[in-house]
């Protein structure tokens, strides 16, 4: 059964907050008609603000009655029609923009960025003519008809462009730029001189939004060669939006630019060009400017799957170096790059498999599964990078297909295997302690099963290692008294306990132990000795030891532990 409650408080709740909007609209559209001068402005902001369609009508009351700007609530529900966003507006401001006796500047401006914002073509033509009106109004209305997108403001906005104030020029140009007509090009390119970086800026940004080829060369010059670093940054952007194999070589020469914003730029536009800049990019992931390695790796890796073939093959080349940068971009890129590098790992060359593993480790999750199967490959080498990447990502799902490679005929894979599972730590305890106590198991799977657990130092380990003391096997019981040294103060209790142990090799190595983890066991262990040891060979053997801190004193397999 659904459950309605929820859903019902929700309606409830909706409904009593539409009638407080409603109020509220209400309430201000009074103000706006019966209000003070400042009590109407306010309303009119709130209005806008506020966005319901109720008030474009009273709004537009208020700037029909007030033509000429008297008003601050005129001025402000202008600005409030273009927020609301309704073409029932556009006539209306029109005329306000228009109009040869409006007062206020500000009421101009405001009407050209409403018309702006409504975005209506009615408008375009009152805009153009609004061009001349001088600041603020000829900035607004720029780029109000850069919003509105109609190719009939090109030629207009190419005059403002070349003849206007500087802001005025400036937006001139974001609205060339927004539109996007190649008329613009031209006039575009010469606008890269202009008198001020600002204007330089919105040009370049302006080509770059149009991606006519014919900027090229002017913006790879300046993307290397201006002094304004906001130039060489807007033009690393604008090179990569044109695209092409053409702007590679500057943008990968501007990842040298000691301005941190043109350095990104230029990485960001690379990895837009793609493919035709992966080469390119590989090459210098080996230059020796530390900031063009980091761009390149940046833009291989947001370039991703189109770039993994070729990072494979840098990363199964002969130069080591480039080797270790592609298989780090590799891992950057993530998924979508771990089955090349499995097969990767299957190179002959050992160091490609471990950079190979190294990336995959870095991936992480995604690689778990494709690892584990290669786990079973038929190649040693293979096997062992497979182990070494799996214990660097300490995924649980690993733990028991490694304690199956403990017994894996290579040693190589052993080892990996046990440092795999140290790493993977607290989820592979239960299942170490099990391996352990398999007496099926051969010796050495069961001495590795022990070293893994003494390094990963859980206190479950204790008991299985005291009864291990008492294995048929001289090496178990070795190990089990190492792993109880690198456990320490944990096993001290149950180590003074076994010193009682009926079978002799426990309380042989016990006392081993004991006397190796020193500190806080040796009082526990002198009190023991005085109470009577079962053994007296042991006991002097022990106070001997304890009184010399001598290696020779200590059984022979210990000394070189």
């Amino acid at each position: 059964m659904i459950e309605t409650r929820p859903i019902l408080i929700l309606l409830v709740l909706a409904a009593l907050a539409v009638p407080a909007v409603a109020d509220e609209v209400d309430n201000l559209i009074l103000d706006l008609k019966y209000g003070s001068d400042e009590v109407r402005k306010d309303a009119a902001v709130s209005l806008g603000e506020i966005g319901d369609p109720r008030a474009v009508d009273p709004l537009i009351e208020v700037i029909l009655n007030d033509k000429r700007g008297y008003t601050a609530a005129a001025i402000e529900a202008a600005k409030a029609l273009g927020e609301i966003g309704d073409p029932r507006a556009v006539d209306p401001l029109i005329e306000v923009l228009t109009s040869g006796f409006a007062l206020g500047i500000k009421y101009k401006e405001n009407a050209a960025w409403a018309l702006g914002e409504i975005g209506d073509p009615r408008a375009v033509d009152a805009l153009i003519v609004a061009l001349s009106e001088g600041d603020p109004i000829t900035g607004t209305a720029a780029e109000a008809l850069g919003k509105i997108d109609d190719a009939r403001a090109v030629d207009s906005l190419v005059r403002t462009l070349n003849r206007g104030s500087f802001p005025a020029r400036i937006k001139a140009a974001e609205a060339l730029g927004k539109i996007g007509d190649p008329r613009a090009v031209e006039p575009l390119i010469e606008a890269l001189n202009g008198a001020t970086p600002e204007i330089q800026q919105s040009a370049t940004w302006a080509l770059g939004e149009i991606g006519d080829t014919r900027a090229i060369d002017p913006l790879s010059y300046r993307v290397l060669k201006h002094e304004d670093s906001g130039v060489r940054s807007y033009s690393a952007e604008a090179l990569g939006k044109i695209g092409g194999p053409t702007v590679v070589d500057p943008l990968i020469a501007a990842l040298k630019d000691w301005d941190s914003s043109v350095r990104e730029n230029a990485s960001i536009a690379l990895s837009q060009i793609g493919k035709p800049a992966v080469s390119p990019l590989i090459v210098a992931l080996n230059d020796e400017n530390p900031d063009v390695q980091n761009g390149a790796s940046d833009a291989l890796m947001l370039i991703g799957e189109p770039a993994i073939s070729p990072l494979i093959v840098a990363v199964e080349g002969d130069d080591m170096r480039s080797r270790e940068r592609a298989a780090r971009v590799l891992s950057d890129i993530g998924e979508p790059a771990v089955e090349p590098l499995i097969e990767s790992l299957k190179n002959e060359d050992p160091h490609v498999q471990f950079v190979a593993a190294s990336a995959l480790a870095r991936i992480g999750e995604p690689a778990v599964d494709p690892l584990l199967t290669v786990l079973d490959d038929e190649n040693g080498s293979v096997r062992a990078a497979a182990a070494f990447a799996l214990g660097n990502i300490s995924d649980a799902r690993a733990v028991d297909p490694l304690i199956g490679s403990l017994k894996d005929e290579n040693e190589n894979v052993r080892s990996n295997a046990t440092e795999a599972l140290v790493k993977i730590g607290e989820p592979a305890v239960n299942p170490l302690i099990r391996t352990l106590r398999d007496i099926d198991q051969v010796s050495e799977v069961r001495s590795l099963a022990i070293i893994a657990l003494a390094e990963i130092g859980d206190d479950r380990a204790v008991n299985p290692f005291i009864e291990a003391l008492s294995d048929e096997d001289d090496e178990i019981r070795f190990w089990a008294t190492v792993g109880l040294v690198v456990i320490g103060e944990p096993a001290i209790e149950p180590l003074i306990n076994a010193t009682n142990d009926e079978d002799p090799w426990v309380r042989m190595w016990a006392t081993t132990a004991l006397i190796r983890i020193g500190g806080p066991a040796i009082n526990p262990l002198v009190d023991t000795l005085k109470e009577g040891a079962r053994d007296s060979w042991l006991k002097q053997w022990a106070t001997e030891a304890l009184e010399t801190e001598e290696d020779e004193l200590l059984p022979p397999p210990l000394i070189s532990y």
